[in-house]
């Protein structure tokens, strides 16, 4: 039995040792790429980082402000309800990740289009970004009072809010299009009902 037992540990040994030497073989060295795509596969792009637009082109601000007043909305309908602490907690939390957002991109609307020179839309891109600023001071303490449950004083902080929205849309030109409905601002329904 003892001979059985010998040869069983070298068959053992030997299927280990040859599993071993063959995957490092055929081992991919570290740190290099595939020379061909797996057949079959799709071919994969390199993934944006945070808060990148489409093909790499920065962050879409125009997606962070809809995406920051369909939250607002949201919030400003079920602030006074206890019960949704915590889905009041991830609205304020989806508004200050598309503040952020929008902080880090190019700004647009017709202030930027009307700026004639390099120094004046620097000057109003540093604004817009001071704005933001500004405006993520005021999720913060939102955020606070939710967490709180300081319903009164988060009321008054959703007003602010909108109240610095608004002086955004006129810092960027973009009261006069809400006004009309253009862009389905605040103001009157623009033609697709928003």
């Amino acid at each position: 039995m003892a001979r059985g037992a010998l040869i069983s540990r070298f068959v053992a040994a030997s299927v280990m040792g040859v599993m071993v030497l063959g995957g490092t073989a055929f081992a991919q060295p570290a740190g290099e790429a595939p020379s061909k795509q797996p057949e079959g596969a799709q071919p994969r792009r390199p993934r944006a980082q945070f808060g990148e637009g489409r093909e790499g082109r920065g962050p879409s601000v125009e997606g962070a402000m809809k995406a920051m007043g369909r939250s607002l909305k949201a919030l400003k309908g079920q602030i006074a309800d206890a019960n949704k602490k915590e889905e009041n907690l991830s609205l304020v939390a989806a508004m200050e990740m598309a503040c952020v957002n929008a902080k880090g991109g190019k700004p647009g609307g017709p202030a930027m289009k009307a700026a004639k020179t390099d120094a004046e839309k620097q000057e109003l891109t540093a604004k817009f970004r001071a704005h933001l600023i500004h405006l993520g001071h005021a999720l913060l303490d939102l955020e606070s009072q939710v967490m709180e449950g300081k319903t009164d004083e988060a009321k008054a902080s959703i007003e602010k809010i909108e109240k610095i929205r608004d002086e955004g849309h006129h810092l960027m030109g973009l009261d006069k299009e809400d006004e009309k409905g253009e862009k389905g601002g605040k103001g009157e329904k623009n033609e697709k009902g928003g």
